[in-house]
């Protein structure tokens, strides 16, 4: 009787663990997001100001990921067609007074015209958005570059392509096995003095084109507009040569 209630109890210890461990391995699986977890991300950018200098304006809402994960950091990465770029300079500045956190990953040259520029990678940093608790949010300002003239059109068309969306938490992400093909390497912060791993985001994209306008110079009109800046060359010249020889205290 004593030897068959030990076997018995060796049974439910067995069948027990079995239970835990088929428990512990579903669990595992289950924390790697399903098809309609990332499908609960959207991206809503805007374009703010007109003529050649922009602001890019980005939302991110996180609805039922922030439910599960804490600490959290979200990180667009911008792909800037030739015919736009981003101030390197002003960048800093806004980086230096805590305006906007964003990185560029190569040197940039602002003054080439849009023929003879590729395009520009840029990090963008989002920050908590206060109106919104599942929110974040950037600015970033963005250059038209000049274009060639044209014959027959007034304005460029430059079409924005879509961002990739990254992102790092401290707690609560999936492992790393569940994001094996979409996993990169970034800087941590815009500081860009370490890295992180970031898992891409699938996302809703509004719009699903974003286009910017940005005038172009007509050839039809290269003769008056060579005409008038050298006239204004000339007599801004001439003003100024009267000036220093009306002003100035000549001493031989």
């Amino acid at each position: 009787m004593f030897s068959f209630f030990l076997s018995y109890c060796k049974i439910f210890v067995e069948f027990s663990l079995i239970i835990c461990i088929a428990h512990y391995s579903f669990g595992a699986l289950s924390s790697c997001p399903d098809e309609s977890w990332p499908a609960s991300v959207t991206v809503t950018r805007t374009i703010l100001k007109d003529g050649f200098h922009r602001e890019l304006l980005t939302t991110v809402e996180l609805r039922t990921l922030t439910n599960t994960v804490g600490g959290c950091s979200v990180l667009i990465k911008e792909l800037l067609p030739a015919g736009l770029f981003a101030d390197p300079y002003q960048l800093a500045s806004l980086r230096e007074y805590g305006i906007l956190e964003a990185l560029l990953l190569k040197p940039v040259d602002i003054e080439a015209p849009e023929y003879l520029s590729s395009s520009q990678t840029v990090l963008v940093y989002l920050k908590p958005d206060p109106s919104c608790t599942r929110c974040y949010t950037a600015t970033v300002p963005v250059h038209g570059r000049y274009h060639r003239p044209s014959e027959d059109k007034s304005t460029a068309t430059i079409t924005l392509e879509n961002p990739k969306l990254l992102l790092h938490c401290l707690k609560g992400l999936p492992s790393q096995e569940c994001w094996s093909h979409n996993v990169e390497v970034a800087p941590c912060t815009a500081e860009n003095q370490t890295y992180c791993y970031w898992a891409q985001l699938n996302y809703k994209h509004i719009p699903e084109d974003l286009t910017i306008q940005v005038p172009v110079g007509q050839r039809d009109h290269l003769l008056v507009v060579s005409t008038v800046t050298l006239l204004v060359t000339i007599i801004c010249c001439v003003i100024i040569t009267i000036a220093v020889c009306k002003h100035a205290n000549f001493q031989l």
